[in-house]
């Protein structure tokens, strides 16, 4: 009998707790839509400084894709792809992050004989806000004289890792004739490497609501990353070119002449 009661019990136990809980919907996981503005510290160093810092386009209708973080493996087969659709692009580029600039030198040379702008993204990605002077020299001339030895030319335009920097690195830069560039549209491939409709609902966002005033923008990914070579970048210039925008440089993006891009 007491056994009988107590399985009677667990029994309406059971079935309470079953009409209690509420079942869990099952949802697709939405991408991170939010778009990165510059840094308050870096509008504070640039104001400060007198740093040139370029965070969009000055000719209307222009989009300039830019790439962070190689030159790697998948940096060639870009170039082909850029090749086949008649773009531009440009390259911020470390010595050594990724991959390794000595390894890649014939596809820094194939990229910059084809045009494309390359630029400086420091010698091996470190967060510039955390140096002094000095470091913040060592990483840039590193850089500097390694693409003076690949290219006979030392580029002008830089990204800070991160879009970080200090009052430091921002004197540092002001005083040695450095253009820095952030972004406008921010893809982060990086968070989702294999979601490219992630990464394109960024340029869907800010392209398709510019068509009032047509202004111009940069936009941020990465050639680190195969499936931004092999599908993202595909569907972007697609995109692109069905809302009316051309694809440039970010020196052509601002009216600069490719004789300011570089110093010997």
């Amino acid at each position: 009998m007491t056994m009988l009661l107590y399985t009677s019990a667990l029994l309406v136990l059971a079935t309470l707790l079953q009409a209690s809980v509420l079942p869990i919907p099952q949802l697709s996981p939405e991408p991170v839509v939010a778009i990165h503005e510059p840094l308050l510290e870096l509008k504070r160093v640039k104001a400060k400084s007198g740093l040139n810092v370029i965070t969009s386009c000055d000719q209307p209708n222009t989009l300039a894709i830019t790439f962070d973080d190689g030159p790697f493996e998948y940096t060639a087969e870009l170039l082909d792809l850029l090749d086949r659709e008649n773009v531009k692009a440009t390259f911020f580029m470390n010595g050594k992050n990724i991959g390794d600039i000595t390894k890649f030198e014939d596809v820094v040379k194939r990229a910059f004989d084809s045009g494309h702008h390359i630029a400086s993204h420091t010698w091996d990605h470190k967060d510039l806000s955390q140096m002094n002077e000095g470091q913040v020299r060592w990483e840039m001339t590193r850089l500097d004289d390694t693409f003076m030895r690949i290219l006979g030319v030392r580029p002008l335009y830089m990204r800070p890792p991160f879009g970080y920097l200090n009052d430091a690195a921002g004197h540092y830069l002001a005083s040695n004739g450095y253009k820095v560039v952030t972004w406008t549209i921010d893809t982060n491939d990086w968070r989702h490497p294999r979601d490219i409709q992630a990464s394109m609902k960024f340029y869907r966002a800010q392209l398709s609501s510019a068509n009032a005033n047509r202004r111009g923008f940069i936009a941020l990914q990465h050639d680190t990353k195969a499936d931004t070579v092999r599908h993202l970048v595909p569907a972007v210039i697609k995109y692109a070119r069905q809302q009316g925008f051309e694809m440039v440089t970010v020196g052509a993006c601002l009216g600069d002449p490719q004789s300011n891009w570089y110093r010997s």
